[in-house]
């Protein structure tokens, strides 16, 4: 019996392809070290790759090229990275080149539950007897 590949299948494998493509690139972005023309370069790389198979953006294209100028972004050599707390605790990146700012929210990091230090310990019984015995020892 033959079996027929489908076409999502096909289009699914193609966007995993063009995202590690854009992991690849996005590490040679990182490692710095190149002219500005060969950054630019990967960067028009960047939105070809986006634009012909719209696989999923990683977090480091996402954050770290600006939507303005187009210019990578490296924090401390053109682009200011500050966490503020007014309203929402939030990032805000400055990019030194153009004077784009851009404000990403995030959440703080929550204290860990009983229930969370349950999954460590194994059963809920056994993580209530662990929490008991270390309040017990301070």
């Amino acid at each position: 019996m033959l079996y027929v590949v489908g076409k999502r299948h096909w289009i699914r494998r193609r966007k995993r392809r063009a995202f590690t493509k854009l992991l690849k690139i996005a590490k040679k972005l990182e490692k710095g070290g190149i002219s500005t023309s060969e950054e630019e370069r990967l960067i028009d790389q960047i939105a070809e790759v986006l634009k012909k198979d719209h696989p999923p953006k990683p977090l480091t294209i996402r954050l770290f090229i600006c939507k303005r100028c187009r210019s990578f972004l490296r924090p401390g050599v053109n682009a200011r990275v500050r966490i503020r707390s007014r309203r929402r605790p939030h990032l805000v990146i400055t990019c030194l080149t153009c004077g784009q700012i851009r404000r990403i929210v995030y959440k703080p990091p929550r204290p860990p539950t009983k229930r969370s230090i349950g999954n460590v310990y194994g059963t809920r019984r056994q993580a209530d007897q662990t929490v008991s015995r270390v309040s017990k020892e301070e």
